[in-house]
């Protein structure tokens, strides 16, 4: 696809880039295409935007980010992408011993009791 870009539509990388990433993420959000078609979002914006939507986020995050700015979105990628990390540390959190706790040495085999 890329090359195809390149060579037969004579874009540039990061156009060709920006057009396959909108593409692949307009797979699952369709709503993007027609955002870019009506202007309530621009390439960039949805390119930076497509690795952090998710199923449960998407409606959200698209609403907000209709009519920013390329460094508005940047800012909002950023908020995103705090929000999924600080998410997926909660489960590894509550197994983490509490202060002042001791984790126990992991038994070994063949070891004499």
């Amino acid at each position: 696809m890329f090359e195809y870009c390149r060579r037969i539509l004579c874009l540039r990388e990061n156009e060709a880039y920006l057009r396959i990433t909108v593409a692949r993420a307009a797979r699952e959000n369709p709503v993007l295409l027609e955002m870019l078609r009506d202007g309530r979002l621009h390439l960039s914006g949805i390119a930076r935007l497509a690795p952090h939507l998710t199923r449960q986020n998407a409606d959200a995050v698209l609403k907000r980010a209709c009519g920013m700015s390329h460094r508005e979105i940047r800012e909002l990628v950023s908020r995103v992408g705090a929000t999924a990390r600080r998410r997926r540390q909660r489960p590894q959190a509550a197994s983490a011993p509490r202060a002042g706790q001791r984790r126990e040495a992991p038994a070994t085999r063949g070891a004499p009791s």
